[in-house]
């Protein structure tokens, strides 16, 4: 009964928000992010376009709140178009009933790439421009050297894009195989290991840069963040060997200790390095920095702010535990629970630009001589190294 009840959400919700749809709104969900990112910043003394090495004429957040403004004004209205087709389709055979309208999530999605690839100076022309050859390095798994900070964010960001990245192939597959987009996808495609190797590639590209920054600087903390990215590996291998395995018990638990050591490991890795935040680890190295577990310089204004972000990282970090443990309504097993997840972990990774961008303008500044002071001490991976 539960399995059926559940067969009619997932067929519901493909129908009302079909793959390619889903998609392009959390696609424009990150454009509408960054902006945000960048003007919050701004507001906070933190040059993101001399961080990024950006030059406009412009504020660099107007031309992208202007962009995704078009963007969203063009999905909406798509959209309301094909949710005013469907009607009132309760048949089995909806596909036919709604006609051509079953190509505008194609549309949709195909709008936005071809926006994306467009070479003309319009609409963000210099910022798509510059995402393109990001793309294009990042997927190479290279590291600009001279703007370091953006590809480490964009690639980061990516592994926040993974369940997305693994929807972009179903959507694919289901075009190549004829089934139609408004159907629930099949999310065993290519047996047992074609999806899982797909929802790899984002941290395989970590790991190369991390390599790639060992080898610029020979810093050990770089090693660490390789091991970090290397803990994900065991999670997608288990998880498929738990999925398709008859020895599930067994994978289960040890799929489980997999993702809890990871999120553990990058939970720690986001207050302590990424943030140099001092929370997690004044117990070793016995600095105690004011306020309490943060830093002596803060650009963000009110210091629960900090607190706050500590508290909502660990909560979603940790959010793959709550489909496992409860029958809540947005379990992982139906289509909108994997759009639910894949829609909070974007959330966080947004929220982490934040004060990932704010420390590395604290490097930035702090080379310069505008601020003076043991800044080192604010750097917890620091005293972390020393240890070894």
């Amino acid at each position: 009964m539960v399995d059926r009840v559940e067969d009619t959400q997932a067929a519901l919700f493909s129908l009302c928000f079909p793959i390619p749809v889903r998609v392009t709104l959390l696609i424009l969900l990150g454009i509408w992010g960054w902006g945000i990112n960048v003007h919050v910043c701004k507001l906070s003394k933190i040059d993101v376009e001399t961080m990024i090495k950006y030059n406009s004429n412009g504020e660099l957040h107007h031309s992208i709140y202007k962009f995704a403004m078009t963007l969203s004004f063009y999905t909406l209205i798509l959209l309301a178009f094909f949710w005013y087709s469907l009607g009132d389709t309760t048949d089995q055979d909806y596909t036919s009933q709604i006609g051509v309208s079953k190509y505008i999530p194609w549309m949709l999605f195909f709008s936005l790439v071809g926006v994306m690839i467009y070479p003309g100076r319009r609409f963000h022309g210099k910022g798509r421009h510059r995402f393109r050859l990001l793309l294009v390095r990042i997927l190479k798994g290279g590291l600009n050297k001279d703007c370091r900070i953006l590809d480490i964010i964009a690639s980061d960001a990516f592994t926040s894009y993974t369940k997305v990245l693994v929807d972009i192939f179903i959507m694919f597959a289901m075009l190549y195989t004829g089934n139609s987009c408004l159907e629930i996808p099949d999310r065993d495609f290519g047996g047992k290991l074609l999806i899982p190797l797909v929802s790899t590639v984002p941290y395989f590209i970590r790991l190369r840069q991390c390599f790639i920054d060992y080898s610029r600087t020979s810093k050990i903390q770089h090693v660490y963040n390789a091991i970090k990215y290397g803990t994900s590996f065991p999670c997608v291998i288990l998880g498929a060997l738990y999925k398709y395995s008859d020895y599930k018990s067994s994978f289960y638990q040890l799929w489980i200790l997999a993702l809890f050591i990871t999120s553990s490991y990058s939970f720690f890795w986001d207050v302590t390095c990424d943030w140099s935040l001092t929370l997690l680890t004044s117990f070793i190295s016995g600095f105690h920095s004011k306020p309490k577990g943060l830093r002596q310089v803060l650009f963000f204004k009110f210091p629960f702010i900090y607190y706050l972000a500590i508290f909502v990282d660990f909560i979603l970090r940790f959010l793959w535990l709550w489909p496992l443990l409860s029958s809540w309504p947005y379990s992982s097993r139906v289509e909108l629970g994997f759009f639910f997840l894949a829609f909070m972990e974007i959330v966080r990774r947004w929220l982490w630009i934040f004060f990932r961008l704010e420390a590395e303008w604290i490097t930035v500044i702090a080379g310069s001589g505008e601020i003076t002071g043991n800044l080192e001490a604010n750097i917890p991976m620091k005293e972390i190294s020393d240890e070894f």
